[in-house]
């Protein structure tokens, strides 16, 4: 030891006597830092005053425990709050009343029209003529487009099915509800599809909420379109996983996205994780397709799987019937999850999704609307099963029913009608979207072979009506207005003008507006109170200033044309729908639209009369809002 410790002293000797040592410790700054550390260490070095040892050889933490110990002793005698003796005299209990009627609570919610559309109640079978009100109407409002619900083939099967199973399941599948017309059904989809195995819901707007879920957690990357249906995007929310919505059927932005994904990942160093691109096959909101076959080159070239929803095109569009993903060439199993709803083409309820057997299988313990929903009533499965069978061509037909049975007896052989109705379909489609394009004031936003038509206020009609609210607005809104009212009139398409001209000299009302519009709503509240023998009535009247845009104002202004469209329809004897469209992705605001229906069994005549309805209704709600 001492061999090895001896070298490094000798060699720390010589360096302490060497000259350059001396020169450098007779530095005055240096001597003066030496001089003042020695000072300091002699009083926190060992032995000094402030060292911890010298601190506790003379009892001084006895002074530290003491001062914790009247500190705690402090706290303990405090209350939990400081009671301060009020200045002001206590209300009396007239007051306090007066006060009671004065308060108005806050909405809960943002406030809407009210009464605007009251949804119709169907009084018999909804066929393409439903007894509505006490009078048949023309049915453009049920998305059952091949009006197979009502097929008399279908109803008989559904009949027999009550009397051998009844009406309910009253159980989960997982624990005691499956029947085994259900195995039966999953087997036929899955045959019809192409694909391995097949999962059948009870409810068909939980099924794609309960896929992604099943399938996207926290870490994992979902991108979606922008447009997607709700239930869509509550089964994003509920994964919890990282949303990322794109500009809908925008390709370039799609990628956009995805590279500043990748980039983000890669900066951050995160763990590989599932990722997803999750679009409609046709998009509900708005009835036009999805470009499949380049959303699968794009899915392929990064590496995500691909999550698509038929409700709307299975059965409707395709070679076959099988939907958007058939019709723009993919094959089966190109496409990772396909879900899709049977109260649409199949006119029963709940949905499904078809995939690998191991997609499915996993669906079965983590899919929440199939653990924790009552199955499928075994009469709409089989209802199901047999308009599946009349959709079907002869080739898939043959195919997919050949080997199944129900209850150990073979199926009745239902011919497959799924070319002749889809051809069908595709021509009332066609003709509604031809002569829905033709009415002035209106703008068609789907696609001509889409089973559903959207149609929203052209924007000149929309910019008209609001500058003419607006007028009515001027004075809250400080802006002069010289347009006088027979200009709204012209502008509005009255009687008098061609539905193309402009109000002039608003510009600058509608500008302003759009920076501070408000809307003025008041409300009186009534409340009845019992003094003695007498009865006294207050009303209590108040007026709520709200602060909006013209932009809100443009939208609940065409929700309200738009309902009274429907309405004025309603009376003529057709059915369609008007969509407020409250809660998309990026808080966009598709304006309010009406929904059509192409249903089998519509014809041409009956086509032109509801352009001529929808074209009469739309006059009439303009000349409301000129006039008012």
């Amino acid at each position: 030891m001492l061999r090895k410790v001896l070298p490094f002293f000798l060699l720390a000797r010589a360096a302490s006597c060497s000259p350059l040592t001396d020169i450098v410790m007779n530095n005055p700054l240096v001597s003066y830092f030496v001089s003042n550390f020695k000072i300091f260490w002699d009083i926190v070095g060992p032995g000094g005053k402030l060292h911890p040892a010298y601190f506790l050889e003379h009892k001084g933490h006895l002074a530290i425990e003491g001062i914790l110990l009247l500190l705690i002793i402090y706290l303990i005698l405090q209350h939990s709050y400081k009671i301060s003796p009020s200045t002001e005299r206590p209300l009396t209990d007239k007051e306090v009343d007066e006060l009671c009627r004065e308060w108005v609570p806050e909405p809960l919610v943002a406030s809407e029209p009210e009464d605007i559309w009251t949804p119709p109640v169907v009084e018999s079978e909804k066929g393409v003529f439903s007894q509505i009100n006490g009078r048949p109407v023309l049915n453009l409002g049920s998305q059952d487009y091949l009006c197979l619900s009502n097929h008399a083939e279908v109803k008989d099967e559904g009949f027999k099915a009550i009397v051998k199973y009844g009406v309910g399941s009253c159980g989960p599948r997982g624990f005691y509800g499956t029947v085994d017309v259900h195995l039966d059904l999953e087997k036929e989809i899955a045959a019809f599809m192409g694909t391995e195995n097949c999962i059948i819901y009870s409810y068909d707007i939980v099924t794609i909420a309960s896929i992604i879920p099943a399938f996207a957690g926290r870490l994992d990357i979902i991108i979606v379109d922008e447009l997607c249906n709700y239930a869509i995007q509550s089964g994003c929310t509920v994964s919890r996983a990282r949303v990322f919505p794109f500009k809908h059927n925008d390709m370039a932005d799609l990628e956009r996205v995805l590279k500043e994904v990748e980039a983000a990942e890669r900066k951050a160093r995160k763990p590989l994780c599932r990722k997803y691109i999750v679009v409609e096959g046709i998009f509900s909101e708005v009835g036009d397709f999805a470009p499949l076959d380049k959303l699968y080159e794009i899915k392929e070239q990064y590496k995500y799987r691909l999550i698509v929803d038929e409700s709307v095109s299975f059965g409707t569009v395709g070679p076959t019937g099988r939907g958007s993903c058939e019709l723009f060439g993919l094959k089966p199993g190109q496409v990772e999850l396909i879900s899709a709803s049977m109260s649409n083409a199949l006119g029963s309820a709940g949905g499904f999704c078809a995939g690998d057997a191991a997609v499915i299988e996993h669906q079965r313990l983590s899919g929440l609307g199939y653990c924790f929903s009552a199955s499928l009533p075994p009469y709409l499965t089989i209802t199901a099963s047999a308009a599946l069978r009349k959709l079907s061509t002869a080739a898939t037909a043959a195919t997919a029913f050949a080997a199944n049975s129900v209850g150990g007896q073979a199926k009745p052989p239902l011919t497959g009608e799924g070319d002749h109705l889809r051809g069908l379909l595709h021509g009332v489609s066609g003709m509604l979207h031809s002569e829905l394009s033709k009415v002035k004031g209106f703008r068609v936003l789907s696609d001509p072979r889409s089973p559903v038509q959207i149609l929203a206020l052209s924007k000149e009609v929309s910019d008209a009506s609001l500058k003419g609210i607006i007028l009515g607005l001027g004075t809250e809104v400080g802006v002069n207005v010289d347009a006088g009212s027979q200009g709204v009139r012209r502008s509005l398409g009255g009687a008098n003008g061609n539905g193309n001209g402009m109000v002039g000299n608003i510009n600058a009302c509608v500008n302003k507006y759009k920076r501070n519009g408000t809307i003025n709503k008041t409300t009186t509240v009534t409340s009845t109170a019992t003094i003695g023998s007498t009865i006294v009535t207050t009303a209590t009247t108040t007026t709520t200033t709200t602060k909006t845009g013209a932009e809100e104002h443009r939208r609940l202004m065409e929700l309200d044309i738009l309902a009274g469209v429907a309405k004025r329809s309603m009376d003529l004897g057709f059915l369609v729908v008007p969509v407020r469209h409250s809660k998309l992705y990026r808080s966009i605001k598709l304006p309010p639209t009406l929904r059509i229906s192409a249903r089998v069994g519509v014809t041409a005549s009956q086509i032109d009369q509801l352009a001529a309805a929808l074209r009469e209704s739309l006059n009439a709600e303009l000349a409301v809002v000129a006039a008012t």
